[in-house]
């Protein structure tokens, strides 16, 4: 991703979060159609041993993979270009970055004329140094941030290394995607694609997101509770008002 200053690799973490964030409300907004479509028999049971069952098997595969697909492209390698978690976690993922981020942190939540300068903080020994900065409020935050930072970060790079996901990327790669063959990936390391994998990795995707908007741009919101109320709901307005009449 060549050489950037911690300022433009900061500039560039807070303008991938944002496109993130909105990209995941697409995510959640399939997941919950999928939950009726795929995981429930709402549709299902309206469809008997039919010719219009093979097109009803084809809707819900492609509303499932899509949703797979969805997900892979969220989690894609870092490149400057990508719109993805792990391009975030690449540029945040350095002390100087994360200075610049504690560093905006208690600019935001202490008067300016009441900062008291202390300078970069150190992730592990942050609390043991500095006992008499706890009286801050800006300092707390800050600390608190650093936390839930390298919280975010271990969990961003346990999802990427996940057998869920590389399953889901194999998925992708042979029938979505693309329509490869005889995958390095899939040879080295073999792992079937069960249902529910997508599931998985969003519940986990959510709160990371969730956690790196917060501490890059200053700003909080509940993407899950929020928007999955919201999708829930457009879903199941449309799909519990479907009905299916199917000519055996």
């Amino acid at each position: 991703m060549g050489r950037k200053s911690p300022e433009k690799k900061l500039e560039l973490a807070e303008e991938k979060i944002r496109i993130i964030s909105h990209l995941i409300f697409e995510i959640i907004h399939l997941n919950e159609n999928n939950r009726i479509v795929c995981y429930s028999d709402a549709l299902s049971k309206q469809i008997p041993p039919s010719f219009a069952g093979h097109s009803f098997q084809l809707f819900q595969s492609t509303m499932l993979n899509y949703e797979i697909l969805r997900l892979c492209a969220l989690w894609d390698k870092p490149k400057d270009n990508s719109n993805s978690i792990m391009t975030v976690i690449d540029n945040v993922d350095d002390d100087r970055v994360l200075d610049l981020i504690y560093g905006r942190v208690r600019e935001w939540f202490v008067p300016r004329d009441k900062v008291e300068f202390i300078g970069p903080i150190k992730k592990d020994d942050f609390t043991k140094s500095c006992p008499h900065l706890k009286t801050s409020r800006g300092n707390l935050d800050a600390i608190e941030a650093a936390d839930e930072i390298a919280s975010a970060i271990k969990n961003a790079r346990e999802v990427f290394a996940s057998d869920e996901l590389h399953a889901m990327r194999i998925q992708r790669d042979k029938r979505m995607a693309h329509s490869l063959s005889d995958l390095t990936k899939e040879r080295t390391r073999p792992v079937v694609l069960k249902y529910g994998f997508e599931k998985e990795i969003l519940e986990k995707t959510i709160p990371i997101i969730e956690t790196l908007y917060l501490w890059i741009t200053g700003t909080q919101f509940e993407i899950g509770k929020d928007s999955r109320k919201v999708a829930r709901m457009y879903a199941e307005d449309l799909w519990h008002s479907c009905s299916f009449t199917v000519q055996k």
